[in-house]
């Protein structure tokens, strides 16, 4: 209760408010511009008189005439303001020479070593005067206390470690805990910040791997590891290659990696490894990021060669790093691992190319089951940057609707997966070509299609649609995203789907209670006069394609539309259904779709 309030910093002045320095020629004093020491006998500790700002101190004279005459020597007028220091440079000043420390009570550290300043507050002005910004991050290339990104400066703070966090990654999921599948491992102290990773990245490179739950907390040694008994021993096992790989190269022995059913091994050329590692080993880690499988560089004994590891517990997942490696690999050294249909691997980027046989190695613990293939699939020159898509989405939106593996070499694709999941990739391949050059009347045919067994259509009229759609589809680009399906806009008409024999739903106006609440008009009821539209939905997985259509039939109540089985829509719809469509110029409905399909795209 008796505690003395700390006396408060002194004030820190900017270059333009300071006290005017009065020259040492002025204070009576012989030799340099400065002093330590002011006119009333005491240390000033910025070497300048506060007490008499307007001239006339020390052994100079009391008056400004006095004080200026005092201060030309030979002729020349002396500066009263104090030299300006260059950026990131050395202050010579004697006064802040003399002081090595100085601590004060608001918790900053001022370090003065060899007439440098520097000053441990964060975000001080010291940080903006060596290149950074307020929140001491520096981002100026060309200062010296830089050196880029980096900063090599005194004024840095500490980098937190791993024994300072506690932050908890992974989950352990209620299931195994009720069953009793988990186990819990103790590592070296000096191997657990590397198993950990960076903000926790190799912790959760490992779980993906092994298809066990792996959590650990930051600053701890214990791991724990949940799931079946196959996945526990996988996470464990890949816990060790990751301490082994800290420590040097990895040596195995072949007889006991050729047994392993969760391995697959790739030989890369010495001269192309660096494309597979990248700076820092960037593109490594997009492979385990993207793939979802643990990758190494391991050595076989009495062997010189490295081999590549690809560890996971899915053989789908092997197989798909596999090939992207091998795709990244042949666009950097062309005919590498392809040769052309004429049987000549020439430098063409064009040429419609296939696998060669010795591309791949398989062990004997690593088989493909049975019906899995490569198959290759010829494009069309000036197809392929419109099949990938901005970066890479059309290409993995087809690739995870048809489950297959699809990757391009050259002029073609190479498709990687069972018969029937290639057969759907190359029909989505050939829509995807067709729907580049559709008109409105022009429709894909789905009945004698591969796909028509993995598809859904939901009807609807024309504006409800093309809400559904939002604004430049990104409704549907959304829901492809998160469900795993392949969406496009079909003309409605019997030529195209067989809807009685097929799964098909139907969307009717079902009044304005869906709106109520959003205190707006409820949207007219199209009953049909602009047409019907189908909206097809593409999936090899049934339950994908349920969640696509769930949040479709969430976004029609919201405009006042119910969806129901198509054998159940009305008599009056029955009768209209197929017309031609009465194209109506109506401005206030167009403008009330435009808006309704922002908010939707929005929301």
């Amino acid at each position: 209760t008796n505690r003395i309030p700390p006396p408060q910093p002194p004030p820190r002045h900017s270059f333009h408010t300071c006290p005017r320095p009065r020259p040492r020629a002025a204070l009576g004093l012989a030799g340099g511009y400065f002093s330590s020491r002011n006119r009333d006998g005491d240390d000033d500790p910025n070497g300048w008189d506060r007490d008499n700002k307007e001239g006339g101190g020390g052994g100079g004279g009391g008056s400004s005439a006095e004080s200026i005459q005092s201060d030309r020597r030979g002729g020349r007028r002396i500066s009263r303001s104090p030299p300006r220091k260059r950026r990131g440079g050395r202050d010579y000043s004697q006064s802040n020479a003399r002081r090595k420390y100085s601590g004060d009570e608001s918790g900053r550290r001022r370090f003065d070593d060899g007439g440098r300043h520097y000053n441990m507050e964060r975000g001080s002005r010291d940080y903006r005067n060596r290149g950074g910004n307020r929140n001491g991050r520096f981002g100026n290339r060309n200062s010296p206390y830089t050196r880029g990104k980096r900063d090599y400066s005194r004024t840095r703070h500490r980098r937190q470690t791993f024994w300072d966090g506690d932050r908890t990654i992974g989950r352990i999921s209620q299931h195994h805990k009720d069953a009793g599948l988990v186990e819990e491992a103790t590592i070296e102290r000096h191997d657990a910040p590397y198993v950990f990773g960076r903000d926790g990245n190799t912790i959760r490179k490992i779980s993906m791997a092994s298809g066990a739950d792996v959590q650990m907390v930051e600053g701890t040694t214990v791991v724990r590891v949940g799931g079946e008994d196959r996945n526990r021993k996988l996470a464990q096992d890949y816990i060790k290659f990751v301490t082994r790989q800290r420590q040097g190269e990895i040596v195995e022995d072949p007889e006991e990696s050729f047994l392993r059913t969760d391995l697959t091994i790739m030989r890369v050329p010495r001269y192309v490894k660096g494309i597979v590692v990248g700076p820092k080993g960037r593109n490594l880690r997009g492979f385990e990021y993207r793939c979802k499988v643990l990758l190494l560089f391991v050595r076989f004994k009495n062997e010189t060669d490295e081999l590549l590891f690809v560890l996971s517990s899915s053989m789908k997942s092997r197989r798909m790093a596999e090939l992207q490696i091998l795709s990244a690999l042949e666009q950097q050294s062309l005919g590498i691992y392809t040769t052309e249909l004429s049987g000549q691997a020439n430098e063409s980027r064009t040429a419609h190319v296939t696998l060669k046989e010795d591309a791949m190695f398989r062990h004997p613990g690593d088989r493909d089951p049975e019906g899995w293939g490569l198959e290759p699939f010829h494009l069309e020159n000036g197809t392929i940057q419109y099949l990938m898509g901005q970066a890479g989405t059309t290409k993995r939106k087809i690739s995870r609707s048809s489950d297959c593996n699809m990757e391009f070499f050259r002029g073609s694709a190479i498709l990687s997966g069972l018969r029937e999941q290639r057969e759907l990739c190359k029909e989505l391949l050939q829509c995807m070509l067709f729907l580049r050059l559709k008109t409105l009347k022009q429709g894909w045919d789905l009945r004698g299609g591969f796909a028509k067994s993995y598809t859904t259509v939901l009807t609807c009229p024309q504006p409800v649609a093309k809400m559904s759609a939002g604004r430049q589809g990104r409704l549907f680009r959304r829901i492809e995203h998160i469900s795993g399906v392949f969406m496009f806009i079909n003309p409605h008409s019997k030529q195209f789907y067989d809807f009685e024999n097929n799964p098909a739903k139907f969307a009717v106006f079902s009044g304005s209670d869906a709106v109520v609440d959003r205190g707006r008009e409820p949207p007219p009821n199209y009953d049909g006069n602009q047409g019907y539209l189908d909206i097809v939905i593409v999936s090899f997985s049934e339950e994908n394609r349920e969640r696509a259509l769930s949040a479709l039939e969430t976004a029609m109540q919201r405009m006042a539309y119910k969806v129901i089985p198509y054998s159940e829509r009305p008599e009056h719809i029955k009768e209209n259904e197929f017309n031609e469509p009465q194209l109506e110029n109506n401005d206030a409905e167009n403008n009330l779709s435009e808006a309704m399909a922002e908010e939707l795209a929005e929301e």
